[in-house]
């Protein structure tokens, strides 16, 4: 019900891009790393540039042959786990004062292995972007068409538009970045889907995952502060961690 009402809601209001993912997910655009090379085909902002990835978007959709002119996109995760990093290596391009080690994104830098057949499986269902002001009103099904035909859910929310949850890494210019985060932030989390549970031992399966390295994400923060000053940012950040 809740997805269902957060996309009415948008579309209400004159929204356009919306994602539906959790507190512990960031998107961000997708690198070359790991096992198979991404080889873009037209170039893209940095991280770093304030609303680079709406930026993107918005460009893309004067391209007929890009493959993000479509109103929903699914795009794959990549689960971050809780190996720690060396003092030098979290606190690299950070600006001083703040420090690495109160932001999960810069903190931790270890994960899953991609770009490989089985990569939902390993790191999660992929998640969707939708453009709310392209998605006709018919196409959001209520509770009873949810259930008569694919079930609504985050991964798919509207089945009559959304691609499959299936994405691999490399096959995309985008990708959401999903961290387990330490036991103490992953036990204290509220979540509505009791049948996965906080566990420590579900906490340690994902936490451990040392097989490949990724740092895409970290000039987001020289990028923030550049943007709106030391001070500020301080200011703005100081409830983090």
């Amino acid at each position: 019900m809740f997805i269902r009402n957060c996309m009415v809601h948008m579309k209400e209001v004159g929204r356009t891009w919306v994602m539906l993912t959790d507190p512990d997910e960031y998107l961000l655009f997708n690198g070359p790393k790991g096992s198979t090379k991404n080889y873009a085909r037209i170039p893209y902002p940095g991280i770093e540039e304030e609303g680079s990835i709406l930026k993107f978007l918005q460009s893309e959709q004067n391209r007929p042959d890009s493959n993000y002119t479509h109103s929903c996109i699914s795009i794959p995760r990549m689960l971050f786990s809780a190996v720690e990093s060396s003092s030098q290596e979290v606190n690299n391009q950070v600006p001083s004062p703040l420090q690495g080690s109160i932001f999960d994104t810069l903190r931790y830098r270890k994960h899953m292995r991609r770009n490989f057949t089985h990569h939902h499986i390993a790191n999660g269902w992929s998640k969707s972007i939708m453009d709310m002001s392209r998605v006709d009103w018919n196409d959001i099904p209520t509770v009873d068409q949810s259930f008569q035909t694919m079930p609504m859910n985050i991964h798919k929310p509207i089945p009559k538009i959304c691609p499959p949850p299936f994405v691999k890494n490399h096959e995309t210019l985008l990708r959401i970045n999903h961290y387990v985060g330490s036991w103490e932030a992953f036990s204290h989390r509220v979540d509505a889907r009791a049948s996965e549970g906080r566990d420590k031992s579900r906490w340690e399966k994902k936490a451990n995952q040392t097989d490949e390295t990724d740092d895409n994400i970290r000039p987001w923060i020289s990028g923030f502060v550049e943007e709106y000053g030391t001070t500020q940012a301080q200011e703005m950040l100081k409830e983090t961690g």
